[in-house]
């Protein structure tokens, strides 16, 4: 990737990366930080309403596009507590928890040469 198109991307060509810039940048993403999969997909599609872009990527290719920046980041399989709304209880379900590296230097590099 050419610096021109890293700087494109961060301009809102690709709406994935620059909701993870700003996600770093405003410290929703840190080193050491774990969070769940779907809650991060989440805030990307809440991200591109609010911003009014359209097509959002789907789980798969977002959290593909997000392996692909963070690369040192670790994903376990684990159990998430649910509100299931019926009679308020809670259920689990078995999800991917992330934990993130060193998040800006990764993005950084990405940015910079795309690898």
């Amino acid at each position: 990737m050419t610096v021109e198109l890293g700087t494109q991307m961060i301009r809102g060509m690709e709406h994935w990366a620059q909701f993870l810039m700003e996600q770093v940048e405003s410290s929703m993403i840190q080193p050491g930080e774990s969070m769940w999969d779907d809650d991060l997909h989440s805030a990307y599609l809440l991200w591109m309403e609010r911003h009014r872009f359209k097509h959002p990527d789907t789980s798969t290719v977002f959290m593909k596009n997000v392996k692909r920046v963070f690369k040192s980041m670790e994903q376990t399989r684990g159990r998430k507590l649910v509100w299931c709304g019926k009679g308020g209880q809670t259920i689990t379900q078995r999800k991917n928890k992330l934990t993130f590296g060193d998040v800006k230097t990764e993005l950084k590099k990405f940015c910079s040469d795309g690898v």
